[in-house]
C-alpha cells in the first residue's frame, strides 16, 4: 500500500529511469542515431507512393506549424513526421519500438521540448533538417537519408547539451542572485 503523499509510480521502468536520470536522454539519442540511420535507409528503399504520402502530410503539416509559429503543432508534427519514415521502413519490429519511445518523446519524458525548441536557433534548424531528410526520401536517396538523420539526430544531441548547459547557468544564476537579494535585506 502506498503512502497517499508520495507520487504515482512512473508507467514503466524505462519512464522511472529516464526521469531519475536526465543524462539517460543521452542514451536515448545514441540509440535513435543508430536507428534512425538505419530508418532513413530503409524508407528510402521501401516507401510506397503511400507512404510517401503519409511522409509529405506529415513534413506539410510540420512546415505549415513552423511558418505558422504554433509550437505545440510544430512540436507534435515533428513526431508525426518522424512516426512515418519509421512506418515507411516497413520493419515492424522497429515501427513498434519507436513508437513508444517517439510516444516518450511526445510527454516530455527526456526533456522539455517547448523550452528546447525555444533556444536559440534551434527550432529554425531542426525544420532545416528535417527539410533536409524529407527531401532525401521523396527523391529515394539512401545515402542523402542516411546523411540528414544522422545530422539531424547529432544536431539535437548537441542542441541538447547547449541548451542543458544554459539552463545550468540560468539556474545557478538565479540562486546567486536570490542570495545577494537576501544578504542585501539582511
Amino acid at each position: 500500500m502506498s503512502d497517499a503523499s508520495s507520487p504515482p509510480p512512473p508507467a514503466t521502468p524505462l519512464v522511472w529511469l529516464l526521469r531519475s536520470h536526465p543524462e539517460a536522454a543521452e542514451d536515448y539519442l545514441e540509440f535513435r542515431w543508430v536507428v534512425a540511420r538505419i530508418a532513413a535507409r530503409l524508407a528510402a528503399e521501401r516507401a510506397t507512393p503511400e507512404d510517401m504520402q503519409r511522409i509529405t502530410a506529415a513534413f506539410q503539416r510540420l512546415e505549415q506549424a513552423h511558418d505558422d509559429q504554433r509550437l505545440d503543432e510544430e512540436m507534435a508534427a515533428d513526431i508525426a513526421f518522424h512516426r512515418a519514415i519509421y512506418r515507411a521502413t516497413h520493419n515492424a519490429v522497429m515501427h513498434h519500438i519507436m513508437e513508444r519511445l517517439l510516444g516518450l518523446l511526445g510527454d516530455d519524458v527526456f526533456y522539455d521540448r517547448a523550452a528546447f525548441y525555444r533556444h536559440g536557433e534551434t527550432r529554425a534548424d531542426l525544420m532545416d533538417q528535417h527539410r533536409a531528410l524529407y527531401q532525401a526520401l521523396a527523391r529515394k536517396d539512401a545515402a542523402g537519408a542516411v546523411t540528414a538523420a544522422e545530422s539531424h539526430i547529432r544536431y539535437t544531441g548537441k542542441a541538447l547539451r547547449q541548451w542543458r548547459t544554459a539552463q545550468a547557468r540560468r539556474s545557478v544564476a538565479r540562486r546567486r542572485a536570490g542570495r545577494i537579494g537576501a544578504d542585501e535585506e539582511a
